[in-house]
């Protein structure tokens, strides 16, 4: 991958900014340097590279997963803000931000990756919306436009995650140096960050999970192999033999129950047939005299009459609707003659109205008529308005003006007596700082007398010698303490071996105790299984049939008086249930204790294990301790002693009173010198009181001339304003030229403008009245005519409503609409008259129809015949349905009275041979004795077939449970062997070895770099363990712990480890630049000079630009081409690519 071009809009502290690594200064070097002030934003430029490839920069993925509320609402979304939010970026009170980074992928493919986020509306206040991530060919061609397919296309493009990305081109060597100084575990998991190692913990951990469940799973087929009991031969083959003999007499009992059962159907059939044929005959009675009674016959009278007469009925219904209608139409015109009243009324208000509007509009033409020569003056309000609001202001403000000049003559008049008492305590203060400067002089004289450096030496050195003598102490109390835990160690270690061995003999007896319970077990549970089948489903049907005499199925014995009931099977299989279950509860208890003793054995050795360890660190502790004490140097001077604590604490009983002697010396000369410092410090505050004065009587100087000046000012104002009020007056005077209105102008003039703004109001509104009454009057006279109109219409239809007017016209307004509602009483008028002419004509032709019926049929009257119409067609056709259902019923009795008594006789014809004196109780008591016959044979044939078949499955079972744990310790033996390989509960074992493996790795490529930065070490690492040790070739190829080298020497391993690490990768999948972090102020010039070779170097050998941010001043010097990251102010950086050389 090849960075070509950044582009930077409002991210952090940044603004604008265009970095291009081809073309200028950074195309043409092949290392520049990254400077800048802190907090500049060197990092930004780091930060909008991962934004425009990954969406996210190293420091908001090392935040901590948590949300805030958004208080500010700033954010779109549901007011809840992640703290690792790449929003967070946009530049603050920027409307937008966006990072646009040109490159070329590992295929060479030229794309565009652009980060954006805006406000809404691209307004300072609107929210801040999604991010908008995509990325494009250079030519403009779409790849992607979802921020999910975003990322994943440039993954697959550059090969690299996030994660890599960081490990491989941001390299900061502050976590290789932790790396060096850190234990093995906590390395362990320092190199897991740099290299995402991570899966082989968890692969480690899940071995160790698939060994134990197969284990489990192993143990638990076995355990089903303990539980399954089987047949011996002589009782499968005693089984068989009944099987078959039991078969044969089955099938004679079946043969001779269907028999039977034959004969018992045609009895019953023939008893069924006959008891049909008596009932049928019964219901053909019943049908038959309902049908020859007289309310039938009546009914059927009245249903012909109704078919006759449906015509006719029809026309007297229609005549009588029709009479109803004309009844409603009249009520309806009597309703729409008292609207025309009504209306009548409201045209005479209309009337009224009209004469009204010529009135006023008459009134309102004299009122303006007299007002004209005002006119004039009445359009000049607004101008005579503003030039008395001018007067009103300037008058207004020379009193304000008068007010302040009294005000500010007081403040000048105080100010002057302010400074002088000013300049009376600023000479008081100047003779007592004089005073005080002599005080300080005869102290600072006192204390040189005092030798404070020389009794500062020897303070420090016997603080030095009490000190010593102090740790002395605490390593001989140290040495002690591990000597007394070497010795409790010891005594643990013995007490958990004879633990184990009492508790190995205790699981030795549990085991002998396990075998025998399940023995025991196994032989109740034989027991249990044949008593269990005398009270199954089966064995109780067959006990259900027996009875005395009768023969037992099972046993084969004659069944006597004594037959038990069902309890009494049951109450003998519960002693042997009970005796099963006890059985299974010890057995269980003893392999719970079993396996309670076995984990305690392992405890118990896990633990003696690390006992033994625990003693070999206490005794590699105390040899430390021992050899601390002999290091001390003052041990030398009371090693010989008999009672070596003892002489030490005497010895450092003497030092501290040779230390509190010195301690008050040093005391008194410390209070000389806060004497001193006191004095000091009230001699600095005098004189900065002094200057103070002096600064308050210039302050006065210069508040009297100011106060001077503004007064003069004040008397020039109120001039200014006395001159605009005359001329305001004179040009209102010549606006006015209506007469009797001047005076009115110069002496109140507030009440004159008031008094002119209502007339102006008034003649104004009688204008627009004015016009507003000729339109009303035009627009009543229209309404009249149209009024009148319609009303004329009305009468022509009906000339009986000239006389229909209204006594009195109302007072009031006319109501709105009146000419809509005369048009709709005429329309309404004309419906109603069409309707009652159109009945009427009709009424007449259905009387005439009823009319010619009824002489045609004298034999119906025309009372009869409305009672015919009054009838309800539903009753009418539910009486008709009645007698269908009558007739029918009468026609299907007879035909199945046929029915039965044609199969009556067939059947009859069918008797089977031997049935004479037959009946059909004996037949039935016949077939119960050979159904409980079969039924005996049923169960033992299932009884029989159920042994065999649980035979059957035990063997199934055994056998598909010996494959299966064949299988299963295969799988248990490989992943035994895969385990003690890799697996591990903690995940360390694989990881330490996949981690050893890429350490050697990583070294390897260390060292390539190392060798071209000093040519003193190499770095090693013993094969299965983290620990990095250096060769040092100075000193014959000898092996150094790295906590041995100086600061500049672990820089330059810290450097060739991250350039290690960076060459991991394929070069196909690696960026062209690589940018290092921190450490380069930990060099001294040579080593800087040797580093700074070997990063030019860098290019030469994998093609590899090398970016470095760095405070170091030797840098700016050395490096020519640099990135200059400069704060403007405390929001705002300028970056700029320059040449120190001179090329920009």
């Amino acid at each position: 991958m090849k960075l070509q071009k950044l582009i930077i809009e409002n991210i952090a502290s940044i603004e604008k900014a265009c970095i291009d690594f081809e073309h200028g200064p950074l195309g043409e070097d092949s290392i520049f340097l990254i400077c800048g002030p802190t907090g500049a934003g060197k990092s930004t430029l780091l930060d909008a590279v991962c934004l425009a490839l990954y969406n996210t920069t190293p420091r908001l993925k090392q935040a901590a997963n948590e949300r805030y509320l958004d208080e500010s609402d700033s954010f779109s979304g549901t007011g809840e803000v992640s703290i690792d939010d790449s929003r967070m970026l946009m530049r603050r009170d920027s409307v937008s931000a966006q990072v646009e980074l040109w490159f070329t992928d590992a295929a060479g493919d030229a794309l565009r990756a652009v980060w954006s986020v805006a406000r809404a509306r691209n307004k300072a206040g609107g929210k801040i919306q999604k991010v908008v991530w995509t990325l494009s060919l250079q030519d403009g061609t779409p790849l992607t436009n979802k921020s999910t397919e975003t990322r994943t296309e440039i993954e697959r493009r550059i090969g690299l995650t996030f994660e890599q990305f960081c490990r491989t081109t941001l390299l900061a060597q502050g976590e290789f140096t932790k790396f060096l100084k850190s234990k093995e575990e906590e390395k362990s998991n320092i190199l897991e960050k740099l290299t995402g190692t991570e899966i082989y913990s968890r692969i480690s951990r899940e071995i160790y999970v698939m060994k134990t469940e197969k284990e489990a799973e192993l143990q638990e087929l076995k355990a089903q192999t303990g539980g399954i009991v089987l047949l011996t031969d002589e009782e499968l083959a005693a089984l068989q033999a009944e099987q078959r003999q039991v078969t044969e007499e089955t099938a004679t009992l079946r043969t001779q129950l269907k028999q039977e059962q034959a004969l018992r159907k045609w009895m019953t059939d023939e008893q069924k047939l006959a008891h049909d044929l008596e009932e049928t005959g019964k219901a053909l009675q019943a049908l038959t005299e309902r049908v020859e009674s007289e309310d039938y016959k009546r009914n059927k009278s009245l249903l012909d009459d109704w078919d006759r007469t449906a015509d006719v009925r029809f026309q007297w219904t229609e005549q009588v609707a029709l009479q109803q209608r004309i009844r409603t139409s009249e009520k309806e015109l009597e309703q729409l003659k008292e609207k025309y009243r009504s209306l009548s009324a409201s045209l005479g208000q209309l009337e009224r109205m009209q004469v009204q509007c010529r009135e006023q509009w008459a009134a309102c033409e004299t009122y303006l008529s007299s007002v004209q020569e005002k006119v004039p003056v009445y359009e000049s309000l607004q101008s005579l308005s503003a030039l008395s609001d001018q007067i009103q202001r300037a008058l207004q403000q020379s009193e304000d003006y008068r007010k302040e000049k009294a005000h500010k003559a007081a403040i000048h008049q105080k100010t002057l007596e302010v400074r002088q008492g000013a300049t009376a305590s600023y000479e008081q203060a100047q003779k007592v700082a004089e005073e005080k400067q002599q005080e300080v002089a005869a102290c600072r004289t006192q204390l040189e007398d005092l030798q404070v450096e020389e009794l500062r030496q020897k303070k420090q050195e016997a603080d030095a010698r009490l000190d010593g003598w102090k740790k002395l102490r605490e390593a001989l109390s140290v040495r002690a303490e591990k000597e007394q835990a070497w010795l409790d160690v010891q005594k643990n270690r013995k007490t958990l071996q004879d633990d184990c061995r009492q508790q190995q003999q205790t699981v030795a007896q549990l085991k002998a105790q396990a075998e025998v319970c399940r023995k025991e077990k196994e032989e109740v549970q034989q027991v249990y299984d044949k008593q269990r089948m005398s009270c199954e489903d089966w064995a109780r049907e067959a006990r259900a049939r027996l009875s005395k005499g009768d023969v037992c199925p099972v046993c084969g014995k004659e069944v006597g008086d004594d037959l038990k009931s069902e309890a009494h099977f049951v109450s003998l299989l519960e002693p042997v249930r009970a005796l099963l279950e006890e059985k299974a509860r010890r057995a269980e208890e003893v392999l719970t204790a079993l396996a309670r003793a076995e984990a305690e054995v392992r405890s118990l050795m896990r633990l003696e294990e690390m006992e033994a360890k625990k003693e070999t660190i206490a005794k590699e502790a105390y040899s430390l301790a021992e050899k601390a004490v002999a290091d001390m140097p003052l041990y030398a001077t009371v090693k010989e002693a008999d009672e070596v604590v003892s002489q030490v604490e005497q010895a450092l009983s003497a030092q501290l009173e040779v230390c509190d002697r010195l301690e008050a010396q040093w005391k008194q000369a410390e209070e000389g010198q806060q004497r001193l410092n006191r004095l000091t410090k009230e001699r600095e505050e005098l004189t900065t009181a002094s200057e103070q004065w002096h600064r308050k009587v210039e302050e006065a100087d210069k508040a009297v001339s100011r106060l001077e000046t503004e007064l003069r000012m004040l008397e020039e104002a109120l001039s200014r304003e006395a001159l605009t009020v005359s001329q305001c007056v004179e040009k209102g005077e010549t606006l006015i030229v209506f007469t009797p209105w001047q005076e009115a102008w110069k002496t109140d003039r507030e009440n004159f403008i008031t008094a002119l703004k209502k007339e102006t109001d008034r003649y104004v509104e009688q204008q627009t009245r004015r016009e507003q009454l000729s339109h009303r009057v035009e627009s009543l006279a229209s309404q009249v005519e149209q009024v009148q109109s319609v009303r004329q219409a009305i009468l022509s239809e009906l000339p009986a409503w000239e006389q229909e007017t209204a006594e009195t016209i109302p007072d009031g307004p006319c109501p709105e609409g009146l000419s809509g509602q005369w048009n709709a009483l005429n329309t309404s008028v004309l419906s109603v008259c069409h309707a009652i002419k159109t009945s009427q004509k009709l009424r007449e032709e259905k009387r005439a129809g009823v009319e010619a019926f009824l002489v045609g049929h004298p034999e119906i009257s025309r009372e009869y015949l409305e009672k015919l119409a009054g009838l309800e067609v539903e009753k009418v056709n539910m009486a008709r349905r009645t007698l269908q259902k009558l007739d029918n019923d009468l026609t299907s009795r007879r035909a199945e009275m046929e029915r039965v008594g044609r199969e009556l006789a067939q059947h009859r014809a069918q008797r089977p041979s031997e049935t004479e004196g037959m009946t059909l109780a004996a037949v039935e008591e016949t077939i119960s004795r050979l159904e409980e016959q079969q039924t005996g044979k049923l169960a033992r044939l299932g009884a029989i077939a159920q042994m065999l078949a649980h035979h059957e499955e035990c063997l199934r079972r055994i056998r598909k449970v010996k494959e299966q744990i064949e299988v299963k310790q295969k799988e248990v033996d490989n992943w035994a062997g895969v385990a003690a390989l890799f697996g591990s509960a903690d995940g360390k074992k694989f990881r330490n070895i996949a981690q050893s493996y890429v350490l050697r790795q990583l070294l390897a490529g260390a060292n390539h770099y190392l060798s071209r930065l000093t040519d003193r070490y190499r770095m090693e690492c013993p094969p299965g363990g983290l620990t990095i040790l250096l060769r040092d070739e100075y000193q014959g190829g000898v092996k150094r712990p790295t906590s041995t080298i100086s600061g500049g020497e672990s820089f330059l391993v810290s450097l060739a480890l991250a350039l290690g690490l960076s060459s991991l990768n394929r070069k196909s999948l690696s960026v062209d630049v690589l940018f290092i972090d921190e450490g380069f102020g930990t060099l001294d010039s040579d080593y800087l000079n040797t580093v700074m070779e070997a990063l030019e170097k860098l290019h030469q050998i994998g093609g590899k630009k090398v970016g470095i941010i760095s405070h170091v001043e030797a840098l700016r010097e050395r490096i020519a081409t640099q990135i200059h990251v400069e704060r403007v102010n405390h929001t705002l950086s300028r970056v700029e690519v320059v040449n120190t050389m001179g090329n920009m």
